[in-house]
């Protein structure tokens, strides 16, 4: 078999292995259409079906669990803000009674 030959077989092997292809995606853009379609027709929405997806149960668990960690680093954030804003005030005071008592 000559080079050429080789190549033409090639090209046509490519050829048919693209039509293939391009036969099974319609294939399958058909059937997905007709599932759908049985789905409507049974009233499941999209939406219903996105509703249970394993990934966007955990995606929502996890966000859940992270809104409790977020809330919980905003309390305890606000507690020593206060707790630094009332040891400031303390050393403000016993600043001015050093320098009071200062002879």
């Amino acid at each position: 078999m000559s080079a050429a030959t080789a190549n033409l077989v090639s090209t046509e092997s490519l050829r048919t292995d693209l039509a293939l292809a391009r036969q099974r995606e319609a294939d399958l853009e058909a059937r997905v259409a007709a599932l759908e379609g049985q789905l409507r027709r049974a009233g499941v929405t999209h939406h219903q079906l996105a509703e249970n997806d394993p990934e966007l149960v955990s995606a929502r668990r996890r966000i859940a669990e992270l809104e409790v960690a977020a809330s919980e680093l905003r309390r305890d954030l606000a507690r020593t803000e206060a707790e630094r804003d009332a040891m400031r005030e303390t050393n403000r005071d016993l600043a001015r009674q050093v320098m009071h008592s200062v002879p």
